[in-house]
């Protein structure tokens, strides 16, 4: 079942969003995770994408990543740092010094 959409999770974000949508995360693409981000690109702007750069051969991600592409977002790949086993921290690949945590 992995191959839906997840069509409900845009009006689910419709009740909190107004205006862009400041940050997207991809945390993997498995199309159970990524596919209702697909309609969110869709429906919001959105100023941020993070990912962890992994790649997939399905369609769903091949749609994410054109959406991504046209979106015009800035987008960031999230790395494990070396010592991690596990991806509880993150670490931006580029332009870290743009982002403010706030």
């Amino acid at each position: 079942m992995g191959h839906k959409r997840s069509p409900g999770v845009v009006d689910y974000l419709r009740n909190y969003i107004d205006g862009p949508l400041e940050v997207m995360v991809a945390t993997h693409p498995h199309a159970d995770h990524i596919g209702g981000l697909i309609a969110v690109l869709s429906a919001f702007e959105v100023e941020q994408i993070w990912h962890n750069g992994d790649n997939s051969t399905s369609k769903t991600y091949r749609d994410f990543m054109y959406l991504v592409g046209s979106e015009g977002a800035e987008t960031y790949v999230a790395k494990l740092l070396p010592h991690q086993k596990y991806s509880t921290e993150l670490r931006p690949t580029r332009r870290a010094m743009d982002i403010k945590f706030e």
